[in-house]
């Protein structure tokens, strides 16, 4: 006897499907229909995508392409732009938090918070930007290297 072929699963999905089953049952059950069909249909979502994902794996995955010169040097100039804009938004949103420290104390925790995440995109940035730099200089010492 053959046995059935395995249908490929992302046990994460089917972690989360099992949770709003669990969820739906116990709404069911309390009487609140409608949040029983919402977990109902997030549910079936999930059990969708565990199976939908699984099989995803399975496909061979493609190499991209490397980019062009003119692609990084585009895609390089984006990202200190952006290092740019972020560090303004930092600095915008520590002088707010800074007022409203004195204004209204409970509204600086929200802007504090938000210039911190601008100050973690400036990294985030950064850091794209040196990744960017160094692909550039290794692709035009490659290309001072080929005749």
């Amino acid at each position: 006897m053959s046995s059935p072929a395995a249908i490929p699963v992302s046990w994460r999905y089917v972690l989360l499907t099992l949770g709003f089953i669990a969820l739906a049952a116990v709404r069911f059950s309390g009487g609140a229909l409608t949040w029983g069909l919402v977990f109902a249909a997030a549910a079936g979502v999930n059990a969708w995508l565990a199976v939908h994902e699984g099989r995803r794996r399975l496909r061979p995955t493609q190499v991209p392409p490397l980019p062009d010169h003119e692609t990084l040097l585009r895609s390089c100039s984006a990202h200190r732009g952006a290092i740019r804009r972020w560090r303004i938004l930092a600095v915008g949103a520590a002088v707010i938090s800074t007022g409203l420290l004195f204004v209204e104390p409970s509204l600086a925790v929200p802007a504090a918070a938000t210039a911190l995440f601008c100050l973690f995109r400036v990294r985030r940035a950064r850091r794209d930007a040196g990744t960017l730099q160094q692909t550039l200089a290794a692709f035009t010492t490659a290309e001072e290297a080929t005749p």
